[in-house]
């Protein structure tokens, strides 16, 4: 049978079980319940470009282009022991009636654009909520929230813990032609690949400088444990912080019940 997820605000929740070893123990919130964080993006992300190079955005990792899988790949076993991190692409399109009913979906349609932006004002949609991603106009006087994925894709459960998993996020700030950057990396020793990254590229309607203004203390992280968040250290934003399910020791199990959401806030400071 298909694994199948509820978006149901920030927590994607397994619900549809499948053979593999992450069926087991799911814990699924309510589909009425909200969030700031939804399953849905805008755009596409367009290039995989190396996080230091000025002006270029998308995915990218350390081995040069990963591949990636369906969901149907992952339950059949194709990545055996490995782990790998935001690599599934797949969409809803073999939903069937009944699941689309009960709101099933996919968290993201492809994982290696994990990381999204959208504005506070917009209010808190859960699932419906939209995340602008690649080359995104922000706007003076605004708070954008800034929203992490983080996706252990092996579905073996705690046989195939993730080590040394730490998020980051660099905030990068007048660049040429008056852009600026918001990057986020994931890393773990035993992954395949080992790192891997996303990036924002953003500007003004009217290619004035700006400054990016991380809103301290707003770093939380919400998963099936802590389905209200949790506070981060602000380190988030600098030199990165480990991440874990039940505590931030750096072991993530895989599949998507130990899936995890960050976000922080930002907002754009004007010359």
């Amino acid at each position: 049978m298909r694994k199948r997820l509820y978006a149901v605000g920030i927590v994607t929740i397994l619900t549809m079980i499948c053979l593999v070893a992450c069926s087991n123990n799911n814990k699924v919130l309510s589909s009425e319940s909200t969030s700031s964080l939804g399953a849905k993006t805008e755009t596409a992300s367009t290039s995989e470009k190396d996080t230091d190079t000025e002006n270029t955005y998308g995915w990218g990792d350390n081995t040069g282009g990963r591949r990636v899988y369906t969901i149907d790949e992952i339950n059949n076993g194709m990545l055996g022991d490995t782990i790998v991190f935001n690599s599934i692409k797949d969409d809803d399109s073999t939903l069937s009636e009944e699941e689309r009913a009960e709101g099933v979906t996919t968290p993201l349609t492809d994982e290696r654009s994990f990381i999204g932006i959208r504005d506070v004002a917009t209010g808190n949609r859960g699932k419906d909520n939209v995340w602008n991603i690649g080359k995104v106009t922000i706007e003076e006087g605004k708070t954008y929230i800034v929203r992490m994925y983080i996706h252990n894709n092996n579905p073996k459960g705690m046989n195939a813990v993730a080590k040394d998993v730490t998020a980051q996020f660099i905030l990068q700030d007048h660049l040429s032609n008056n852009e600026a950057r918001i990057s986020g990396i994931i890393s773990s020793s035993n992954a395949v690949p080992s790192r891997i990254w996303h990036t924002l590229l953003l500007k003004s309607d009217d290619n004035r400088p700006f400054t990016l203004n991380y809103v301290k203390d707003s770093a939380l992280l919400e998963n099936n444990i802590f389905k209200d968040g949790i506070s981060l250290s602000d380190e988030l934003v600098s030199d990165g912080i480990k991440v874990g399910y039940e505590k931030f020791d750096g072991n993530l199990p895989g599949c998507y019940e130990y899936a995890c959401y960050l976000t922080f806030k930002v907002q754009p400071v004007f010359d």
